[in-house]
């Protein structure tokens, strides 16, 4: 499992709508044809903000691939024409965000936080800085979602330990 974060160019998106935005960057991130793993392939602003990152956390993969495995902040990137994907370690998480949003702010890029409950997405304010264009539900769902998992957890513990006792009783 890694945290997730997509940074794209507001300059190629289709709109400034959640929707629209959203649904460009699914298609951008089908991938299609390859290397992703070329700083070459994006945008100068999406190189800037690669190359921001990489002093910090370090490429798995493509030319500028770290050969320490066991790097603590080694990052899978993924690189399209107008958008870059990174997956950090969970280890990392605060420092990637705090990154990934200085350097996209820096260099006029959105943010799609794809880990996140809410999938905030963020966009240039033009004022050197990123705001957030809206927010989805997903974290009422996934509320109600632990709540019912744990609720079938409360559950199959109750009955294992009943049939414990059963087991217990029968053997005295």
């Amino acid at each position: 499992m890694s945290y997730d974060l997509m940074v794209f160019d507001p300059a190629s998106a289709p709109g400034t709508t959640r929707a629209a935005v959203i649904a460009w960057l699914e298609d951008e991130a089908e991938w299609g044809e390859g290397p992703y793993d070329d700083p070459a392939r994006g945008t100068p602003a999406v190189r800037a903000w690669l190359e921001a990152l990489l002093r910090e956390f370090p490429a798995m993969n493509g030319p500028r691939a770290l050969t320490d495995a066991d790097h603590p902040r080694l990052t899978d990137y993924t690189i399209g024409r107008a958008v870059a994907y990174a997956a950090f370690p969970w280890t990392a998480v605060e420092p990637a965000y705090d990154a990934v949003m200085a350097a996209a702010a820096a260099h006029g890029l959105g943010v799609y936080d794809v880990s996140s409950d809410d999938l905030a997405l963020w966009l240039p304010d033009g004022e050197g800085g990123l705001s957030v264009v809206a927010k989805a539900a997903r974290k009422k769902k996934t509320k109600k979602k632990a709540a019912t998992k744990k609720k079938a957890a409360t559950k199959k513990a109750a009955k294992k330990k009943a049939a414990k006792k059963k087991v217990a009783k029968k053997r005295r």
